[in-house]
């Protein structure tokens, strides 16, 4: 085992220093002793003299360099000389170039320290032999046994190390030990103490005289985006038993993707399946036992980081850990801490020479979610985008050309029926985010209400009929048409059957995630009256909800919500005196159709209610009660008017919209049932 201590200035150093003592841990307590040391390999590291004192009174001299950072660095360490099952390999040194790696040329090798794994248990003593027995018949071969449990991990464990007895200016804390309960995290009871270091920051130069203040620099370019890449690793040098590789690098032309040539080697980090145990002595053939749980996975997550202390531009986290509980998603209290790392987004060069033009991007399926070729899509928290003006399209990135690489809002977009939004990358709605799909059809007189992707449209008295449940299923392609409009009879100026909602498709080729705060809305309107002076005006129906499909070649979370709910109708107005007039019937429910690869996660909200009838006017005059139009239809059907039921002497009120459908389907290729 190996001691350090400081040694005061004296006989064995000068200016003081560290003490390094050397010995066997006889007792097997963990820590050596003053007995156990071996006064013969007792070494010391002393500091440097002390320069002569400069003459008193003389100017203040030129503030002093920068000190330098101390890295460390740890590598795996093969069976041999140095450990002999194996184990993990310590370097730390200043870094004298500054370039933020610790190079071959910048290892202290007196700082250099070695984590070995546990050495093999000793063979046992073999039992006396036994007399032969008569040979029996030949057995059938034996299953193969199990295999032998893990062997226990080395683990490091880094911490910042403020500034006091063990770093004077602060420095980094290194801690190691065996991973014994095997959780993948070195706990504070597996520390072994006499294997803790310290690589402390150089001492900071005095301060110099304050300089004038220089002119403010002109406004710096945007930095190029940082990307990351995981992919899997196989068992070899890296990874003795397989895992996950992560890349990582600044995206240096533009095209979104981490090209080989923009991998920092550097920044490469590997996320190990834990070792295989030693081999154990050969048992008994046993009976066959039942198929063993799936191992855990190891995974990793993603996420934005905004400019601050780990990165002064902003960039990404990199997050890791084991899947303990095998729900396919690394929760909160599953990231090692210890594999944290940021990919920082460097300072924007100059821009390039265009290059030239790309390959034929790939068609059918995966072409669904586009190339990618209109850039990000980011609309910033309080900003609004309203794209039913056409003047507005041209503030996209790309125009017309809405092929993103990735879609973020977090202000307010408004959408026209019909709009496609697609990423090859994730489409991401932020708690601050709206999405608003503006109504596809509404009735405004000459003819039936126009009836959107219904069975039939709303008429006199009668609302209109919805789709089945498979029908709704196959609205999948971006149409004008979403929910049916709700019918109007009365022919004079502004009463309008309410609009139908309107259609939208997100199609991603990554995941989509709208948090919580976050909405979509494509609702029906309200159908309206005037309700003008010395007139009667029949109630008008609502517009039914419209259509909105999110689909995800990844994962789909949904902790906010979507709604497609129909329309109100329209009272009826006796305005002057004569017979009732009915009320409009509710617009029905939409359809909002979930598709991924897998199941979604949702913990907001999918709505689809219909809407509410109108009332009926009274008759001044008699009881007679003229009657009204119907609500529009989509994924429920739409409420019938008040007023005389066509064919009868019967009055009655309107009734509401049924509520509509939220389909979920699941499918390796949700693209596919895109492009039917």
């Amino acid at each position: 085992m190996l001691r350090t201590t400081l040694e005061p200035e004296g006989t064995n150093c000068a200016m003081a220093g560290s003490k390094l003592e050397v010995g066997q841990d006889a007792n097997g307590n963990g820590t050596l002793d003053d007995a156990e040391v071996d006064a013969a390999q007792t070494r010391y590291v002393c500091n440097g003299t002390r320069g002569e004192p400069g003459p008193a009174g003389g100017p203040m001299g030129p503030s002093g360099p920068e000190g330098k950072r101390a890295l460390v660095k740890t590598s795996a360490e093969a069976a041999g000389a140095n450990c002999a099952t194996g184990g993990l390999k310590l370097e730390a040194g200043v870094d004298a170039d500054s370039n933020g790696t610790l190079d071959a040329a910048e290892v202290d090798w007196t700082l250099t320290r070695y984590v070995c794994n546990g050495s093999q248990g000793i063979q046992g003593v073999p039992g006396t032999k036994g007399d032969p027995g008569t040979k029996g018949d030949k057995g059938d071969t034996g299953n193969t046994g199990a295999t032998g449990a893990a062997g226990a991990r080395s683990l490091v464990k880094t911490s910042a190390e403020a500034a006091g007895a063990n770093c004077a200016t602060g420095g980094i804390k290194l801690e190691a030990g065996v991973d014994a309960n095997g959780n993948s995290t070195l706990d504070t009871a597996e520390v072994d103490a006499a294997l803790t270091r310290y690589v402390c920051t150089g001492a900071q130069g005095p301060q110099g005289n304050k300089g004038d203040t220089g002119n403010t620099g002109s406004t710096g370019a945007a930095g190029a985006r940082a990307l990351v890449k995981t992919s899997a690793e196989a068992a070899g040098a890296n990874c003795a038993t397989g895992g996950v590789k992560l890349e990582a690098g600044v995206d240096a032309n533009g095209n979104s993707t981490l090209d080989t040539a923009e991998v920092d080697a550097a920044l490469t980090r590997y996320v190990c399946t834990g070792a295989q145990g030693p081999q154990g002595n050969k048992g008994d053939t046993g009976n066959t036992g039942a198929t063993g749980a799936a191992g855990a996975r190891a995974l990793v997550k993603t996420s934005a980081e905004a400019a601050g202390a780990n990165c002064a531009t902003g960039g990404v986290k990199l997050e890791a850990g084991v899947d303990a509980n095998g729900n396919s998603t690394l929760d909160t209290a599953e990231v090692d801490a210890a594999l944290t790392r940021y990919v920082c987004t460097g300072p924007k060069g100059d821009t390039g020479t265009s290059g030239g033009a790309g390959p034929q991007g790939p068609s059918g399926a995966v072409g669904l979610y586009g190339d990618g070729s209109a850039g990000a899509f980011n609309l910033l928290n309080g900003q609004t985008l309203d794209l039913t003006d056409p003047a507005n399209v041209a503030s996209l990135p790309a125009g017309l050309n809405t092929q993103f690489s990735s879609i973020t809002i977090s202000g307010l977009l408004t959408v026209p029926s019909g709009t496609l939004l697609r990423a090859t990358g994730d489409i991401t709605v932020n708690g601050t985010g709206r999405i608003v799909v503006a109504p596809g059809v509404e009735d405004t007189g000459n003819g039936e209400a126009p009836q959107g992707v219904a069975r039939t449209p709303a008429s006199t008295y009668s609302g209109g009929q919805a789709i089945s449940g498979l029908q709704a299923a196959q609205v999948l392609r971006p149409q004008v048409a979403g929910g049916g409009a709700g019918a109007r009879i009365y022919a004079g100026d502004g009463a309008n059957g309410g609009a139908g909602g309107g259609s939208l498709i997100i199609a991603s080729g990554g995941s989509v995630r709208i948090f919580s705060g976050a909405s979509i809305t494509a609702n029906g309107q309200n159908g309206t009256n005037p309700m003008t002076a010395g007139a009667s005006i029949l109630g008008t129906g609502g517009g039914a909800g419209g259509v909105v499909t999110v689909a995800a070649k990844g994962a789909i979370t949904l902790a906010g919500t979507i709604q497609a709910n129909g329309g109100n109708g329209a009272d009826g107005f006796n305005g002057n005196g004569g017979t009732g007039e009915g009320g409009g019937g509710g617009g029905g429910g939409g359809i909002i159709h979930l598709l991924s690869s897998s199941t979604p996660t949702i913990t907001g909200s999918t709505v689809v209610n219909g809407g509410n009838p109108g009332s009926n006017a009274a008759a001044t005059t008699g009881t007679s009660i003229t009657t009204a139009g119907g609500g529009g239809a989509c994924g429920g059907n739409g409420g019938n008017g008040g007023g005389f039921i066509p064919g009868t002497a019967t009055v009655v009120i309107a009734t509401s919209g049924q509520a509509g459908q939220a389909l979920r389907t699941v499918a390796p290729a949700p693209e596919n049932l895109l492009l039917r």
